[in-house]
């Protein structure tokens, strides 16, 4: 049967490759100045995510460990509760360890764009009915609108995780009739906290409730009681598989809360530019952010079919799409008094940690790609109405495309001016040094390659307001100095005879004259831990207090929360494989045996 040309499984099989194919041309055009410039890194904030990218790597490659802290960075801090981590993806993992950080990170980049131009071509397939041409052009828009580009090259390689969107609406409505795919969504919503989501994790909660609120406005009393459950189950289940990178996420943010404060204001004529400035100034005052943080080119091709697709959405009465572009435009426009969508959200716990109302703009253009699908679409059909001269029958099948790739190689053409710009260093190629503070003044050129140095800075270039100790030192010298037993006087007489440090283990062989305290060169935090001897920190040094004689002390970070996070999670996956197992369908479960007694 699975070799006949016409059996559906044959014709899914094909069509999926046809769309995995599409989305690998796709990607690759846009992001081709990546390859091409194969042994250069990026650049804006794409040294910072290669330097988290590089602890990672260096911390599981060179030393066989989990990279449950940042040796290389403020002095060390805290990164399994760094919420912009993704080390702990098994994807980033596949992509990274073997490939090393700046080729990783490219495959990151295609990985995401492939992920997010299939979702989007499938969402417009399946759930807006497009055509062809129409979810083409749809798919096009969401994943090279200016956003993305700006976004992605520019470093910001966290909000890759908004490529998942389509596949999990797709999950999340598909869940309404087969429960199995509730663990799909919180499989999905899992991925994106691995991914370092900051922003697209809150964010898809957002996404998924004003579209179960749109549906239940316009539902049926079963259809909502289908709704409620999804809901409920991929929230638990969510809750569960996820604890093991929001629970340390959670407590970092409580112990060192960032609350922002962010009152940019757009105005609709100024989003219309964003959407159509091809080039622009790099700052854009008054607005307190550069120009990359609000540039969303669609062009005016586009938008003109985003207008039409508005049109004939309401006309039948497909209203979801359309309120979805006009509910995050809203978002996008920033702070317009109390009572405004931006305003009350940023009131919210942990949307206080987030600013930038611009960057709504990617669930803005999400709905914006689905309007202009249906123009294109509603255009198609027109035309199979239209009577043709015989010799000019295949214009009917051809005009639709030709539509698509005209404004397709328009967004590209903008697209491209951004993503070719790969012109930092090489990351992840330094010998490794003699582990110790430096004190350079090319930081922002070379702190990439600290993790792989083996090196640390006092620099902090981080958004998490971790501690940090006062009275570090810099330089290669002594890793250790002795105090008295009050931790602060220093003196002498006291012998270092060893020093070693891992990414989460300090192990230092020291020999006291008397009683008194040995202070390690990082800063302390509380979920270190010391083999020997009383933890005694000493002006946010990590130390100990010893008595006289020779010591050996393995200093250890270990997350409080790793023990009943990972338990949790463990139990996510558990009630998971439950769900797919129990929640099988009847006829799928009996389908095997027809199959057997046919065969």
């Amino acid at each position: 049967m699975l070799l006949d040309p016409t059996s559906p499984r044959r014709r899914a099989a094909l069509r999926g490759l046809a769309i995995l194919a599409t989305s690998l041309v796709a990607g690759g055009v846009m992001w081709a100045p990546a390859f091409y410039e194969s042994d250069h890194s990026g650049w804006g904030d794409w040294q910072q995510m290669h330097h988290w990218a590089e602890v990672g790597v260096v911390s599981m490659l060179r030393w066989g460990e989990f990279p449950f802290w940042n040796p290389h960075h403020c002095g060390g801090v805290p990164h399994w509760g760094q919420p912009q981590a993704q080390n702990f993806s098994p994807i980033w993992m596949l992509l990274h360890l073997p490939f090393g950080t700046h080729l990783g990170h490219k495959l990151w980049i295609l990985f995401h764009h492939v992920i997010g131009f299939a979702g989007l071509y499938l969402v417009g397939r399946k759930l807006e009915k497009l055509s062809r041409a129409g979810a083409f052009l749809a798919a096009t828009i969401w994943t090279a609108s200016g956003f993305s580009a700006w976004h992605y090259a520019g470093g910001h390689a966290t909000f890759l995780a908004f490529e998942w969107y389509p596949f999990l609406l797709l999950a999340w409505r598909r869940a309404d009739d087969d429960v199995r795919y509730t663990v799909a969504v919180a499989a999905i919503m899992t991925e994106m906290l691995l991914e370092g989501a900051h922003y697209a994790f809150p964010y898809a909660a957002v996404f998924l409730g004003f579209d179960s609120v749109a549906r239940i406005l316009r539902g049926k009393k079963v259809e909502i009681l289908h709704l409620l459950r999804t809901g409920v189950i991929s929230a638990l289940l969510t809750l569960l598989l996820g604890a093991v990178r929001w629970v340390p996420i959670m407590l970092a943010m409580s112990r060192y809360p960032r609350p922002i404060e962010d009152t940019d204001t757009l105005t609709f004529d100024e989003i219309v530019l964003m959407w159509t400035a091809r080039e622009h100034d790099w700052l854009w005052r008054p607005h307190p952010w550069v120009w990359a943080e609000y540039g969303t080119y669609v062009g005016w091709g586009v938008l003109a079919l985003v207008a039409l697709g508005i049109a004939l959405a309401l006309r039948e009465r497909r209203f979801l799409p359309v309120a979805g572009a006009l509910f995050f435009l809203a978002f996008t426009m920033g702070y317009h008094g109390p009572l405004w969508p931006s305003s009350i959200l940023h009131s919210l716990p942990f949307f206080s940690n987030l600013h930038l109302p611009s960057r709504w703009q990617v669930l803005c253009t999400l709905y914006m790609s689905l309007l202009a699908g249906v123009a294109l679409s509603r255009f198609e059909v027109g035309l199979t109405t239209k009577r043709f001269h015989r010799d000019g029958e295949w214009a009917r099948a051809l005009l639709p495309w030709l539509v698509a790739l005209g404004l397709t190689a328009d967004v590209y053409v903008s697209a491209l001016m951004i993503t070719n710009r790969w012109d930092g260093p090489l990351v992840g190629f330094s010998a490794p040094e003699t582990p110790h503070i430096t004190a350079s003044r090319n930081y922002f050129e070379e702190y990439a390659n600290y993790p792989s140095r083996n090196v640390s800075t006092l620099e902090c270039y981080d958004a998490v307001p971790w501690p940090r100790g006062t009275h570090l030192w810099t330089g290669q010298v002594p890793q250790v100095r002795f105090a008295a037993e009050d931790g602060t006087t220093p003196r002498t007489g006291d012998t270092l005879h060893a020093y070693d440090r891992t990414n989460h283990t300090v192990t230092i062989d020291v020999e006291l004259a008397a009683p008194g305290v040995a202070i390690v060169n990082q800063n302390f935090e509380p979920q270190w831990h010391a083999s020997a001897g009383e933890l005694a920190p000493s002006e946010g040094r990590l130390a100990v207090r010893l008595p006289a004689g020779r010591h050996r002390v393995v200093f250890r970070f270990e997350p409080d929360d790793l023990p009943y996070s990972a338990l949790t999670s463990l139990a996510g996956v558990i009630a998971g494989i439950l769900i797919l197992v129990l929640a099988r369908p009847k006829a799928s479960r009996a389908a095997p045996t027809a199959t057997r007694a046919t065969s």
